[in-house]
């Protein structure tokens, strides 16, 4: 009887049985299928995918993500992230994330990263907070995409618009009544809108 007792006491812990096997090894099976489907999705994503720890390290980063930033996988773990911000926008990227980290919140920001291969890519941030068993985050999981495209359209937009401000300001003032596609008649000439 001894001997049962033993097993029941080691089977038993702050007066709770410890799952049974079955359930412990289907539940491992659980986790490292889903853990696989993460992987695949992740690297078939058309945007850089980036998983960090509560402290912000990176854990993970796919294909894409070192495509954008000219990195291998093993450069970008850690704090290495940060050294593909554009420095004109790591104080504040940093800010950010601190204050998105500190509330357990999610970050949404645009910024330059800059390729070891030199230049400037333009990306939009979108950073959530992964759930844990508490109510703290235990980590984000970001996409990061190219928003170059935009950005430099954007640019000529405003190029443009400016120009064309400049343009109105520089025209001399015309006439009331006269528009830019009518021209004033000269004088000794006839108006377009007189009778013979």
């Amino acid at each position: 009887m001894g001997a049962s007792r033993a097993g029941r006491a080691a089977d038993v812990t702050a007066g709770r049985r410890l799952p049974d096997p079955t359930q412990l090894e289907r539940a491992q099976a659980a986790l490292a299928e889903s853990e696989a489907r993460f992987r695949l999705l992740a690297q078939v994503a058309p945007v850089g995918i980036v998983q960090m720890d509560a402290d912000g390290h990176c854990t993970y980063a796919n294909d894409r993500f070192c495509a954008l930033t000219g990195t291998a996988s093993a450069d970008a773990l850690g704090a290495g992230w940060a050294d593909t911000l554009h420095p004109g926008d790591v104080d504040r990227v940093v800010a950010e994330w601190a204050r998105a980290a500190e509330h357990g919140a999610e970050l949404r920001t645009d910024c330059r990263l800059r390729p070891a291969g030199g230049g400037e890519i333009w990306v939009h941030v979108a950073a959530m907070p992964l759930p844990g068993p508490g109510p703290d985050p235990i980590g984000y999981l970001a996409a990061v995409t190219n928003i170059s495209d935009r950005k430099h359209a954007e640019a000529e937009r405003e190029r443009l618009l400016a120009a064309e401000q400049r343009a109105r300001a520089a025209w001399p003032a015309r006439p009331s009544g006269s528009t830019a596609c009518s021209p004033r008649p000269s004088p000794g000439s006839s108006s377009p809108t007189s009778t013979a």
